[in-house]
């Protein structure tokens, strides 16, 4: 599938998206630093993941051969460059997906696709790979994973927010907790962790909720674990020191190491921290309630 690939300046660039929108074409895709729907997105969160500066905007153009013909000789007056580009046609989910293998986490614990065969001397994750965040691969998955591992003791109660994909649920009830709260506001997740708490026949154990962090919370818990974002944890402050019973066990990550210290100032009042994981750019905070 062949496309456009055109750069312009930041000055410009509102007006070749409006008159882009004039020719008949399948689709934009515009990567520009300047733009507020850009920025309004919350890179700055995540640090690792923020881009150098642009010297220019870049915009990919979708459609028929014929229309970025026209296009071409149209604009190229306009652009500072533009080039053809060629993409195979492919479903890059199921591409992923048929990649997607399964590996060891921890000592105990194995990720295992649904296409994949499990490991008979672990405890298989079984996982449906969706666009719910939560496979296992990312560094702060594992963090939360190992210290699922070390800290969650036969019986507890878990809070699980912003289960994402459903991984740390399953995994808490399969390392032997005896009821997990999950807390979920996305739904494209909420669909993702049905079908993967079906899959690991856990349905009975986890009780998932639609709602926005833990204020609708009112049942404590011996541990709660949550893997997201660093102005996410601040908000999640109050209700963690409410709801994790004392010496019970607060899981944090998501954290990219240069925060940390922030995240020990906002939970340190109320709890303890007694192990940080490191794996890569990312720590996996572990603390006991004072």
């Amino acid at each position: 599938m062949k496309h456009l690939i055109l750069h312009v300046s930041h000055e410009s660039a509102l007006w070749f998206e409006e008159n882009l929108s004039g020719y008949d074409i399948t689709g934009l895709e515009i990567d520009n630093d300047r733009d507020p729907a850009y920025t309004d997105l919350g890179w700055h969160w995540d640090e690792a993941l923020v881009p150098p500066p642009q010297e220019n905007v870049r915009i990919l153009v979708y459609g028929r051969e014929s229309v970025l013909k026209v296009i071409k000789q149209d604009l190229m007056p306009q652009v500072i460059s533009i080039d053809w580009a060629e993409q195979e046609d492919k479903n890059w989910m199921a591409k992923w997906m048929a990649e997607f293998t399964g590996f060891p986490v921890g000592e105990r614990l194995y990720i295992q696709p649904v296409h994949d065969l499990p490991d008979p001397e672990r405890i298989n994750l079984v996982i449906q790979a969706g666009m719910a965040f939560g496979t296992g691969t990312h560094e702060t998955t594992m963090g939360c994973l190992e210290a699922l591992e070390r800290y969650l003791k036969p019986h507890d109660r878990v809070i699980d927010i912003g289960s994402g994909s459903g991984i740390l649920s399953i995994a808490s009830i399969k390392l032997g907790a005896s009821h997990v709260t999950a807390v979920e506001i996305d739904q494209t997740a909420l669909a993702n962790a049905e079908e993967n708490r079906r899959l690991n026949r856990v349905e009975d154990h986890i009780d998932q909720r639609n709602s926005d962090l833990a204020k609708d919370l009112t049942e404590s818990a011996e541990l709660m674990v949550a893997n997201i974002l660093p102005e996410v944890l601040v908000r999640l402050t109050g209700d963690a020191g409410r709801l994790v019973k004392p010496d019970g066990i607060l899981i944090l990550s998501g954290i990219i190491i240069k925060r940390t210290q922030e995240m020990l100032e906002h939970y340190e009042p109320t709890f303890e921290l007694i192990e940080t994981i490191t794996k890569g750019e990312w720590n996996t905070l572990v603390f006991r309630r004072r």
